[in-house]
């Protein structure tokens, strides 16, 4: 049990809300609540959550020139993309941005060696996997550097070669790879 900053009613403060913003069933105050589970105490005091959720700033003062704003109004904090979208799903933009740059963007690559490549079919399906723009290579110069059934494809980024090793699997060939790390 914790007291609210605002109204100072004692509340149950559920776990899952430690170290969050946490609205105060009593008053709709809204305050940080502590990894330890009290509630601080803003410089500037506590948020109303009636006058956030109206969408206006004006309190609940009849004459908008008496309001006291504590806290600034204008807040600019760069956001480069939201975690979630507006439905609540995740968003993982930065990870499909990271899987679909030409450039290596870390340290960490992968050699693909695939093996087995003989029959024509065989052949059919793995250039059915490599058509892919995301991967920011010509697959007709790809699948001429086939010699021997096999082909090996130098300086992946672990997004790709998650994504092409995924295609491949359950083709009848032998797919190996390894690991570059560059110093």
């Amino acid at each position: 049990m914790a007291d609210c900053p605002q109204c100072h009613t004692s509340i149950e403060i559920p776990e899952q809300n430690f170290g969050t913003l946490f609205t105060c069933p009593a008053c709709h105050a809204v305050y940080f609540v502590g990894w330890d589970g009290v509630p601080e105490q803003p410089q500037g005091g506590v948020v109303s959550a009636p006058a956030l959720e109206s969408g206006s700033i004006e309190n609940q003062n009849s004459n908008p020139l008496e309001n006291d704003f504590s806290m600034p109004m204008e807040i600019e904090t760069p956001i480069a993309s939201p975690a979630v979208h507006v439905d609540g799903s995740p968003n993982f933009q930065d990870v499909v941005d990271f899987g679909n740059s030409p450039q290596l963007e870390g340290s960490l690559t992968y050699t693909v060696f695939i093996k087995g490549i003989d029959i024509a079919d065989t052949r059919e399906k793995i250039k059915d996997a490599l058509i892919d723009s995301r991967f920011a290579w010509d697959t007709d110069t790809v699948m001429g550097r086939i010699q021997n059934g096999a082909l090996t494809l130098p300086d992946l980024s672990p997004a790709k070669a998650v994504v092409l090793i995924n295609r491949i699997k359950y083709l009848p060939i032998e797919v190996s790879w390894s690991q570059n790390v560059l110093s």
